[in-house]
């Protein structure tokens, strides 16, 4: 968790590993990518909104050229 309850971090995952994040905060809870890295299409370092009483999958697909940084595909689950 991010200090001041900004959100979470994802853990620097490698291809073929997965990490899901249920989210029970009472509001929408910022998911930030492993440092250099990216979620789905997003801006690198930019987080995901997670809504309230969802769970999120999320993935690692590749490491990025260039940065190293995670390249995060996810999925909603509900």
């Amino acid at each position: 968790v991010i200090a001041g309850g900004g959100g979470v971090v994802l853990d620097a995952l490698r291809p073929g590993q997965l990490q899901l994040v249920y989210n029970g905060s009472g509001t929408n809870l910022n998911i930030y990518p492993a440092l250099a890295g990216v979620i789905d299409a997003l801006t690198p370092n930019v987080p995901y909104s997670l809504p309230n009483t969802k769970t999120q999958i999320f993935w690692c697909s590749s490491l990025m050229s260039g940065s190293g940084g995670p390249q995060y595909r996810s999925v909603q689950l509900g």
